[in-house]
């Protein structure tokens, strides 16, 4: 799963446009005084996790990963990958080692794919 895992990061985590994390990182900023943004933003959040959950529940189905996790309970992992990629962008915008960043997102992305009750 390692190698899936690295080639997911590769294709899909990194390839985020840089403008639009740095939009992000702005928008995370801001929204502390302004209310309308920080109601976007948070709808856009709740957006990404019911795309989250929907594709946890398919792995759940069509893979062993994450094996008898409820649905709420797949919600609270959707929330804690997107709190992983946050940090990655956070780590990414203050020039830490990629190499290191993507060995960390990997190992934490495999132990919570791979929990089970």
């Amino acid at each position: 799963m390692f190698p899936d895992l690295e080639k997911y990061y590769d294709l899909v985590v990194t390839k985020r446009e840089k403008e639009l994390e740095r939009l992000w990182l702005d928008g995370m900023l801001e929204s502390k005084q302004n209310l309308k943004l920080k109601k976007i933003l948070i709808t856009r959040e709740e957006e990404w996790m019911k795309v989250g959950v929907g594709l946890l529940k398919a792995g759940r189905e069509t893979t062993n990963m994450l094996g008898g996790h409820s649905d709420s309970e797949l919600m609270e992992v959707a929330r804690g990958l997107l709190a992983l990629y946050k940090g990655i962008i956070l780590e990414k915008s203050i020039g830490k080692n990629p190499n290191e960043i993507k060995k960390t997102w990997v190992r934490i992305a495999y132990s919570v794919y791979m929990t089970s009750k």
